[in-house]
């Protein structure tokens, strides 16, 4: 949960400091990664029940329709 609320807050930050509508879209792109990785972080830290098998299945999901459309 801190992981995700501190991802949140940086990205509260940035889009309260935008000066101008370039640069608060260059103040908040950067941190828009931020709010998958905490979860994601989260989920691999407190090994949280179920979530690692909907990862691994959207994982190979998500492989098998890449090869899918290559082919």
């Amino acid at each position: 949960m801190r992981w995700f609320l501190v991802a949140v807050a940086l990205v509260a930050a940035a889009f309260s400091l935008r000066e101008n509508a370039t640069g608060s879209v260059v103040r908040l792109l950067p941190t828009l990664p931020l709010l998958p990785l905490s979860v994601g972080v989260a989920v691999l830290r407190y090994r949280l029940c179920g979530v690692d098998v909907a990862i691994r299945r959207s994982l190979v999901y998500g492989w098998l329709f890449a090869v899918g459309l290559a082919v």
